[in-house]
């Protein structure tokens, strides 16, 4: 007669003690594994993120008016400021000072899209700018703002019943210059991208000669960000001020260095982007 031999206690002690031992041991595995794969996953998420906010920065400003690129901030806030092209068009006759004459003749405005666009009351149009205040003071006279638009035929632009397809804009003032390729910039407002407390704000504004820093009516763009903000960002910019400009060389505008510092989770990345407005390189 066999006798049934169970287990004593010490050994189902010593069994416990190594299934708990390499429990453990694939439990912290487990984490570990996960914890990389988290990692991973939110880097990528902070790299796409932000990756999206520097190329939409990218393609406005590169649609903007020349020179017309401006920072300004404190410690507390830092704004990029600049102009979007509504579009470019051609003149055959534009008023230069002293003259008192303020009409500008220019063909009816179309794209190379053949989309039609309308000149109106209170838009802007820029000749020549050079340097920013070309584009944001009235008193450098190359900006003027429109005041009627008239045509040969019924009188109204929007109506494109003129003859020869040249209206007549009048303008609220004279120019300094001509422009040498017979080409005007319209435009209506500014775009600004400010950093301020970690959060990438965007907004829109009037165009007027004095940059504001308010953020009352921006909306965030990102969050984040780590960039430590200089006092003066446009006189003695810091190395983490997250906008640094370049004056243009050569008769060339003059261009932004984007340098966002972004921080999530312990995850940390830089997005560095050299943008210069109108096209350029």
């Amino acid at each position: 007669m066999k006798v049934m031999r169970g287990f004593t206690l010490f050994e189902l002690i010593v069994v416990i003690l190594v299934l708990g031992i390499l429990g453990a041991g694939v439990s912290a595995f487990m984490g570990n594994t996960v914890q990389l794969f988290n990692g991973v996953v939110q880097r990528e998420q902070l790299m796409n993120e932000s990756r999206f906010v520097v190329t939409r920065m990218t393609k406005e400003i590169q649609q903007a008016i020349p020179n017309s690129l401006r920072i300004s901030g404190n410690s507390g806030v830092h704004c990029l400021e600049f102009v979007p092209v509504q579009w470019l068009a051609a003149y055959a006759h534009i008023p230069v000072l002293p003259t008192s004459d303020r009409i500008m003749d220019m063909v009816f405005p179309i794209d190379a899209d053949g989309l039609f666009h309308f000149v109106a009351f209170n838009q802007y149009v820029v000749i020549n700018p050079l340097v920013p205040s070309h584009v944001y003071d009235l008193n450098q006279n190359r900006r003027a703002r429109v005041l009627n638009c008239s045509d040969d035929g019924d009188g109204r632009c929007p109506t494109r019943d003129d003859s020869d397809d040249v209206i007549q804009v009048q303008l609220s003032n004279a120019f300094a210059e001509a422009s040498t390729g017979r080409h005007v910039y319209f435009a209506s407002r500014t775009v600004s991208y400010c950093v301020s407390a970690g959060v990438l704000y965007r907004k829109e504004d009037a165009l007027t000669s004095t940059q504001s820093l308010s953020l009352n009516r921006a909306h965030v763009v990102a969050t984040a960000l780590t960039n430590t903000l200089s006092a003066s960002p446009g006189t003695a910019p810091g190395s983490q001020d997250p906008f640094h400009l370049y004056p243009g060389s050569m008769g060339a505008s003059n261009g932004v260095q984007i340098r966002l510092l972004f921080s999530k989770n312990e995850e940390q990345l830089i997005q560095f982007k050299e943008v210069y407005p109108h096209g350029r390189p």
